[in-house]
């Protein structure tokens, strides 16, 4: 009779590690709202104006744009329409400065895609961005309960906050769906040669030595250049 006791209480308890504290499996939960990081797509439009007769925006227009645009992650924008009047002498030199002026907030080139609207007057420029966000899980979320879970398993609220932090941390929201490659290329000649003259007991002029001694010049201060840099 203990016995069938015994194995009844522990398929009491297990059956317990598996649900939540209101009674049921979260499990089916999750299958139904996984704690992932979502893209979404936005769009975001910006009027520009030109003074007549000028081919520059002035410089209170251009601050302007960017307080308008630094809350847009150019990394995550997909394409820029812009948009011009129909009748504007000036249109192409415009284009122009407006195209410079973007790449150098850190826009991309090649993205542009330039078409006329009847809405727009001489002068004026519609700037639309298409772009991506992360939608990233809702948190706190305890329905994994820290008191039923006994498989060692990570806790709802724990991998939620881990899943939101990466998506608020990621520049490029598409990273999180492909990954990203350095284009960065990869030189490990000035960190193999700094390893090789460690284990040789060579150091820079002015640094310390291996043996904690200074040198022979007994400078204090680092210097600019990347080969007076000191051992450590």
């Amino acid at each position: 009779m203990k016995k069938w006791l015994g194995i009844a209480g522990l398929m009491v308890l297990s059956a317990c590690a598996t649900q939540d504290m209101q009674g049921h499996d979260p499990r089916d939960y999750y299958k139904q709202h996984p704690i992932v990081n979502k893209l979404a797509s936005k769009s975001k439009t910006v009027l520009v104006h030109f003074a007549s007769g000028e081919n520059r925006l002035s410089p209170g227009a251009i601050e302007g744009l960017r307080d308008d645009l630094h809350t847009t992650s150019m990394l995550a924008v997909q394409v820029i329409h812009v948009g011009t009047a129909r009748v504007d002498g000036d249109e192409e030199a415009r284009k122009t400065h407006l195209k410079k002026m973007l790449r150098n907030m850190g826009y991309q080139k090649g993205k542009y895609v330039f078409e006329k609207l009847n809405s727009l007057s001489a002068g004026e420029m519609q700037i639309d961005l298409s772009y991506d966000v992360v939608v990233s899980p809702e948190c706190p979320d305890w329905r994994r309960s820290p008191v039923t879970t006994h498989s060692n398993t990570s806790q709802g609220n724990f991998e939620c906050a881990s899943t939101v932090n990466l998506g608020l941390m990621v520049a490029d929201p598409h990273d999180l769906v492909h990954g990203s490659d350095s284009d960065i290329p990869i030189d490990t000649t000035t960190a193999t040669k700094a390893v090789q003259d460690y284990h040789e007991g060579k150091t820079a002029a002015g640094s310390v030595s291996a043996s904690g001694g200074s040198s022979s010049t007994g400078s204090n201060s680092a210097t600019e250049s990347g080969s007076g840099a000191a051992t450590q």
